[in-house]
């Protein structure tokens, strides 16, 4: 009796695993605002007086998305090297076109 109770209850959380998780299981696409969030830990949307750390808002959308291609690519072993690894061009455009078309245009 013991057993038949684990197994509907690993069931029923297995099938409430593939129903709140597929869209994680069958996607590429990574939610822009995690990513946002990952770089708003360092950056700010302000500029900011880290000297050390640039603002976001200090570029253009040209440039940064120039600028997010190049650490991408240049294999400095730089944290952002690092974490430019983990995402792709795509993900560059759509980060700039939240940052640029969406927050910083309605301030």
């Amino acid at each position: 009796m013991k057993e038949n109770n684990i197994t509907k209850t690993f069931f029923i959380l297995f099938l409430s695993f593939l129903l709140f998780s597929s869209n994680f299981l069958f996607s590429n696409t990574i939610d822009i605002k995690m990513i946002a969030n990952n770089c708003n830990g360092c950056h700010s949307y302000s500029k900011s007086k880290n000297h050390y750390i640039p603002s976001i808002k200090e570029n253009s959308k040209k440039d940064f998305i120039k600028k997010m291609k190049h650490l991408k690519y240049i294999n400095d072993q730089s944290i952002m090297n690092r974490i430019l690894k983990e995402i792709d061009e795509t993900d560059i455009l759509r980060l700039a076109d939240y940052y640029f078309d969406n927050i910083y245009e309605k301030k």
